[in-house]
């Protein structure tokens, strides 16, 4: 396992087997501009919510709920610290 820090973003790396974990910690109002994913993922919100936008439609991921990813779509993400 290793951890890094870069503004204000905690990433901890691990490998199971074939299968790669990310654990990511966003600073509250950390916004991710539009991008495609480079591979598929899941993602667990862990604490505080995520708000993904898509051409068509945003998302609000309260804490405790799961969502995947593919590489055929592009969103932007912001990350709060509350839940609300």
């Amino acid at each position: 396992m290793r951890s890094s820090e870069e503004d204000g973003i905690l990433v901890t790396e691990s490998t199971v087997g074939a299968v790669g974990i990310t654990e990511l910690r966003f600073p509250p109002r950390y916004e991710q501009p539009r991008s495609t994913p480079e591979r598929g993922y899941l993602a667990f919100v862990l604490d505080g919510a995520l708000e993904k936008s898509f051409p068509r439609r945003m998302l609000v991921l309260p804490a405790g709920a799961a969502a995947s990813g593919s590489t055929a779509r592009s969103d932007s993400s912001m990350f709060t610290s509350q839940s609300s």
